[in-house]
């Protein structure tokens, strides 16, 4: 028995009968260990059986107390491909279920770990398919962009499950600018594409890149330009002074909106 934890506690159970209850989970589950069930909470197609809960959507998450739980549900499944099934019987039928579980490694992927990196040259991904992994993320985007260095999924803090977003850092700065100008990248997802929005990532100890301080008392950048030719961050003062018109600055300037980060507080 391994002590080490492998996987987050929280497993997708995919390709469920529409006739299931929670009973019928319980009942299948159970001898792994304790947990709780997650229904899909943006579902409004509920029915009921004999008291019991049915689901129309098809899958549902199990939130297991412990971790080693996990693992021996694992042992138990079987494989296609590369894909972890489970049978499991209900009142009025018996199929194979998917067991999605997370591996903790998936959560992040370096190439050198030696290497330093730049998080200027860093991109967020939202909307992400919770099954993408960190390793896959970053040969995907490496083949678009260009060289990839880092690329980590954002994960829930008490059960290391996928959120729905990523980070994903560039060696060079040329494959950032890139990534944040073609504004879109599509990604495989269970057998089609998905479409994914491509934003700067915006941190949160940046001085200003115009004064460095000097007109805010060295307090952070609290405003950050995303349009394609600044990519900058600045105080407010010299967020006036760069995106007004002079003879330096084109009208162009004047359009940009600032991403305000006392906004997303």
């Amino acid at each position: 028995m391994s002590l080490k934890e492998v996987f987050s506690r929280k497993v997708f159970v995919g390709g469920l009968p529409f006739d299931i209850t929670e009973n019928d989970l319980q009942n299948t589950f159970i001898r792994y260990g304790k947990f709780l069930i997650e229904w899909d909470s943006r579902s409004s197609d509920k029915k009921y059986r004999g008291g019991n809960q049915l689901t129309r959507k098809g899958y549902a998450f199990l939130i297991f107390d412990k971790e080693i739980s996990v693992q021996h549900l694992i042992n138990e499944t079987f494989r296609e491909g590369l894909h972890y099934y489970l049978n499991i019987s209900t009142a009025g039928s018996h199929k194979k279920v998917q067991i999605r579980p997370w591996q903790l490694s998936d959560c992040s992927y370096i190439e050198n770990p030696s290497e330093q990196l730049n998080p200027r040259y860093t991109i967020f991904l939202g909307a992400l398919p919770r099954h993408i992994k960190a390793d896959m993320l970053a040969t995907i985007l490496k083949d678009r962009f260009g060289p990839v260095c880092y690329a980590g999924i954002d994960t829930d803090p008490t059960l290391n499950y996928p959120q729905g977003a990523a980070r994903i850092t560039f060696r060079m700065y040329n494959s950032y600018v890139n990534a944040i100008k073609n504004r879109y990248i599509t990604i495989p997802n269970d057998g089609c594409t998905k479409r994914l929005e491509i934003k700067p990532y915006i941190m949160d100890d940046q001085q200003c890149d115009n004064c460095h301080g000097k007109f805010c008392a060295r307090i952070p950048a609290t405003l950050f330009c995303p349009d394609i030719t600044c990519l900058q961050y600045y105080c407010e003062i010299c967020w006036t002074l760069m995106h007004q018109t002079t003879n330096e600055n084109s009208f162009l300037r004047t359009l940009h909106k600032p991403f305000d980060k006392r906004m997303n507080v």
